[in-house]
């Protein structure tokens, strides 16, 4: 697998220089390959967002390196470059209305690939590809992206991101705010893009169930530094209370802790259903 991210030894401070300087990055090293599936999680301050708007150049590390598709991400970078780049690794917002602002949403979705030089009707047909791609339906098309509801709202903002075929998605809390149903749908739509386009998608969440359910790999995130790097199982299976865990991985561990010996420790219902049934088909008790 080819590395599409990586960071080297990265610092980022915000009012550099002066009395209210805060550092939001300390030496932070990470590096992402295609078709990964990466949830950042920590609490508020601890570098999240500071660190995504890295990945396209919304914000420049002041040492160390960043290297994104290829491109190392300096304030010097050249803008075709950068554009080029921008085209690629496409960052959804946690509020879309900050992304929607056309009369339609057709036209919404079709800014992107026009801004990235494709003709008009290139445009036109990627935009219908892609909101097709997230399940909004025609007779939608010609309404105000601001009379719809907000998980519609929301995927019409990662439309207007994949309408330029991006390779890299990156998402700060693509759930919040979303009911249910609307939760579902948003994240099984990302795991389709993942596992059937190999589109790297690189997400913050503050949802544990998204990090079990979903993710590849987790990487959390304290003061401004990676404290873990790991795989969702290995994170739950030794993570403390700093974090609220999915039922699934507390019965587990309450399984675990009186003695139960399971094969592994169960991220989900269906596994932890599946991990009791292994367990007394050997003739143990749960």
């Amino acid at each position: 697998m080819a590395h599409q991210v990586t960071l080297k030894h990265v610092n980022y401070t915000y009012g550099e220089k002066t009395t209210v300087a805060h550092q939001a990055l300390r030496d932070v090293s990470l590096t992402v390959e295609q078709g990964d599936f990466v949830t950042i999680i920590g609490t508020t301050g601890s570098g999240k967002s500071t660190l995504i708007k890295l990945l396209n150049g919304l914000q420049f590390a002041q040492s160390g390196t960043v290297e994104v598709l290829g491109v190392t991400l300096r304030p010097k970078v050249k803008a075709a470059a950068l554009k080029q780049l921008r085209s690629q690794v496409g960052l959804v917002f946690q509020s879309p209305e900050q992304q929607l602002f056309a009369d339609n949403v057709l036209q919404d979705v079709q800014f992107g690939p026009l801004n990235f030089g494709a003709s008009s009707t290139e445009a036109e047909q990627q935009a219908r590809a892609s909101l097709d791609q997230v399940g909004i339906p025609v007779e939608l098309l010609d309404r105000s992206p601001f009379e719809l509801s907000g998980g519609q709202m929301r995927r019409v903002a990662i439309a207007g991101v994949l309408a330029s075929q991006p390779r890299v998605l990156v998402l700060d809390e693509p759930t919040v705010g979303l009911d249910g149903r609307g939760r579902r749908s948003i994240l099984e739509m990302l795991r389709r893009l993942n596992q059937e386009q190999h589109i790297t998608i690189i997400m913050i969440t503050h949802e544990m169930d998204i990090v079990a359910r979903y993710a590849q790999r987790v990487v959390v995130m304290k003061h401004g530094r990676i404290e873990q790097d790991t795989t969702p199982r290995q994170f739950f299976q030794t993570t403390q209370n700093q974090f609220v865990l999915p039922g699934a991985v507390r019965v587990g561990r309450a399984l675990q802790a009186n003695g139960v010996d399971l094969d592994q420790l169960p991220l989900t219902r269906r596994e932890l259903v599946e991990s009791i049934v292994h367990r007394l088909a050997k003739g143990g008790t749960a």
